[in-house]
């Protein structure tokens, strides 16, 4: 039996186990057979790529982000929120696991084939890159036990984490976007829909991970065409020169997040034009800062520190948060919200009880940061604590 062979069928046998611990959990079945969950909420993701916290709700001067601004409207917007690791892979393995890198396995960038398992090549499979750094067998993921749940799930664009058969997603919409901010429409919003409607007719809640590639370099050159922020009206991070070529740099970076707003707003018109919007949980949030010094592929502030707003049935409306949260909270939270089983190892916390509003929610008391990349760079990691962040680094470990 070949190696990938001998992983599926692993992967079998452990779906098999976490079935039966869920549907003690639970007590319903989903419309596989399989364990489900009490809350049949719809869970919509929204995850943008390379935005640090910079949004309108969050007073960036010269940002516009009216829709990013409206979940945060109806519902609660966490200020004090980081990522696990300020590159794409890493970050989305924490999100998808509630567990640092260091330990679901996957520290480093694979490769991004966005194809179910069964459609990956066997040179697909060899593929260094793509064995480099995956999730561990022994890890569930947040796709796993939606679609154990009787959840229909569905992923638009991106996957970018391995390995492929971890995420059992039934829809794949392999879409592209406009090209910054055109003119002619998303056709990833219409194929929402399209997704919305297929788990309707099926009769199944659904989960949809909703990618969206802004703000990821290449910006919108402004000097080739027009663009809709001002470069004076922005405020250039202190740790940055203030020259015209970074003020309008940073300018396209920030009309980089209003496309980014635009295609979020596209999403939730998906999710009102099927009539969900009264029962999905809606979660908006970056991957990781932005492409600048201090920020992407570093443990600073502004590498770690991402947007995070959260609205759905229960939760409290126009609420702030300063509770320190991380992306590994995610998992637990939704789960949690939806009355699922939780894995027994778990680095995140559940985030349910600040968004309700209850009396004795807290965040984290710490949150930590990681850099592995050992073929690039020295391990690295780092804390934030009251909002103070330090960075310490060491030659082959993670302090």
């Amino acid at each position: 039996m070949s190696a990938h062979s001998q992983n599926l069928a692993r992967r079998t046998f452990l779906k098999g186990l976490y079935a039966v611990g869920g549907a003690s959990a639970t007590g319903w079945t989903g419309c596989d057979g399989s364990p489900g969950a009490k809350n049949q909420t719809n869970v919509l993701l929204i995850l943008t790529e390379d935005q640090g916290a910079q949004m309108g709700a969050l007073g960036t001067k010269g940002l516009r982000t009216p829709n990013m601004d409206a979940i945060a409207t109806h519902g609660v917007i966490l200020n004090n929120a980081f990522v696990a690791y300020p590159v794409c892979s890493p970050s989305k393995g924490a999100l998808y696991t509630g567990l640092y890198p260091h330990t679901n396995g996957l520290r480093s960038l694979t490769r991004n084939y966005f194809v179910p398992a069964s459609e990956l090549t066997q040179a697909e499979l060899s593929n260094p890159d793509y064995n480099h750094g995956r999730i561990h067998d022994s890890v569930p993921t947040l796709v796993e036990r939606l679609h154990d749940a009787g959840y229909y799930t569905g992923i638009t664009m991106k996957l970018h984490v391995s390995p492929n058969y971890k995420f059992p997603f039934d829809e794949w919409i392999r879409s592209s976007e406009p090209d910054h901010c055109g003119t002619r429409g998303n056709p990833a919003k219409d194929q929402a829909v399209e997704f919305i409607r297929n788990a309707q007719e099926r009769r199944a809640p659904w989960f949809l991970l909703y990618n969206i590639s802004q703000p990821h370099r290449p910006f919108r050159n402004s000097d080739e065409q027009p663009i809709a922020v001002d470069p004076d009206e922005g405020e250039i991070p202190p740790f940055l020169p203030d020259t015209p070529v970074v003020r309008q740099d940073w300018a396209e970076y920030l009309d980089s997040i209003q496309c980014a707003d635009s295609r979020v707003g596209e999403a939730l018109a998906a999710v009102d034009e099927t009539g969900s919007s009264d029962d999905t949980l809606v979660i908006f949030l970056g991957d990781h800062g932005p492409a600048f010094q201090r920020g992407k592929m570093t443990l600073y502030d502004f590498g770690l520190r991402v947007p995070m707003a959260i609205r759905g049935p229960g939760i409290r409306k126009g609420s702030v948060s300063e509770d320190l949260v991380s992306e590994i909270d995610i998992m637990p939270t939704i789960l949690d919200y939806l009355g699922l089983k939780r894995p027994e190892q778990e680095h995140g916390i559940s985030l349910l009880p600040i968004l309700r509003g209850e009396a004795d929610a807290h965040g984290h008391d710490y949150v930590f940061g990681e850099i592995h990349h050992d073929y690039l760079f020295f391990p690295a990691g780092s804390v934030e604590r009251g909002g103070k962040h330090s960075i310490r680094g060491g030659i082959g470990r993670v302090y």
